[in-house]
């Protein structure tokens, strides 16, 4: 049984993609250091744009160190409620 993180970073997004493209690398550069107690949180609300593939591509840059975990919804299920699954779905 994996021990729980002390924190997550939900980051819950819809249409992102430039800025989570800047935010992301920043983001790790900050977490060096607290990798082990951290889970970074990504719940992405079915957006229409590339966000799926900047943040696929950052976490295969990070996986070695950083846990990641991404959702997409399968449909945009509002800003509120998305808001809260990040609660739901941290760790």
């Amino acid at each position: 049984l994996l021990k729980p993180s002390l924190l997550t970073i939900g980051i819950p997004t819809y249409n992102r993609a430039y800025s989570l493209k800047n935010t992301l690398p920043r983001l790790s550069e900050d977490l060096v250091g607290l990798e082990s107690k951290i889970q970074i949180l990504i719940v992405d609300n079915a957006s229409s744009d590339n966000t799926e593939q900047v943040v696929k591509n950052w976490i295969d840059s990070v996986k070695s160190r950083l846990k990641v975990r991404y959702v997409r919804n399968n449909e945009n299920i509002g800003m509120s409620k998305n808001i809260v699954s990040c609660f739901y779905m941290s760790d």
